[in-house]
């Protein structure tokens, strides 16, 4: 079931759930999954390369929309030992003058900001200030929006995508995707340090004009010594096209 979505005046937070910043210059064809650099076929991107380079700019695209990503990590160590980490993001975007951002850590807003008619403003405790200067804001959402990226980073260069069909999302043309390990002999080598990759497995969606992640549901598994890292990633953008109807968080409804 999707989210309660905030209506971004002070209602209460979400039940707890269970590549940088570049202009790139992607020239997406909104009448084909691909993206062209020139005109013979060796300069074809296809939609699942182009997903790898969108930029906030393609989910401008995409118009007003919400969206919510929930990342849950789960660290077991071969002696039995557990500890989970839950985390959402939520996203209610309109303009560079109005969006709602929240993210919620174990059940514990960690950051939520309101930007409505360009005046910013930030939850502290159960509190909500107005600051001076919104653009701050507007760079942090430039530089922290990539959910995928920050919950499969150790996987990014070991995965590809096989398409297996076409859909509509929130009446928009999509491409499904199978998300599946690379061949090994494709696969970078094993890094000294840190968590690496084993297994990934899941679906993902992408927008056919603009190749932005419209939904996922993604499971992955790491391991570093003793402990096995299991990594799972749902994501739903949704009422695209539709007004989010953002607030200052003190307005009278």
């Amino acid at each position: 079931a999707r989210p309660v979505k905030p209506d971004h005046a002070n209602r209460p937070v979400p039940a707890r759930p269970g590549r940088r910043l570049a202009l790139l210059g992607i020239a997406l064809l909104a009448a084909s999954p691909a993206c062209r650099s020139g005109g013979d076929d060796g300069d074809r991107m296809t939609l699942a390369e182009a997903s790898t380079e969108v930029t906030f700019a393609s989910v401008e695209k995409l118009g007003p929309h919400h969206m919510v990503a929930m990342v849950e990590r789960t660290d077991r160590r071969d002696t039995g030992e557990e500890h989970v980490f839950d985390e959402l993001i939520e996203l209610s975007w309109q303009d560079w003058d109005n969006f709602h951002v929240k993210r919620v850590v174990d059940g514990t807003t960690t950051r939520e900001t309101i930007v409505a008619d360009g005046r910013p403003w930030v939850r502290v405790g159960d509190r909500w200030e107005e600051r001076d200067d919104a653009e701050p804001h507007r760079v942090q959402l430039r530089t922290t929006w990539n959910v995928w990226d920050a919950a499969l980073g150790p996987f990014l260069d070991h995965i590809t995508l096989e398409e297996t069909g076409k859909d509509i999302v929130e009446g928009r043309p999509a491409r499904t995707f199978q998300v599946v390990m690379k061949p090994e002999e494709q696969r970078p080598r094993p890094k000294r340090w840190g968590f690496q990759p084993q297994r990934i497995e899941g679906t993902v969606w992408l927008d056919a004009a603009t190749a932005v992640r419209v939904k996922a549901s993604v499971v992955a598994t790491s391991r570093r010594q003793d402990v096995l890292r299991t990594v799972r990633l749902q994501l739903q953008r949704s009422d695209i096209g539709q007004d989010q109807d953002i607030r200052a968080p003190l307005a009278v409804p």
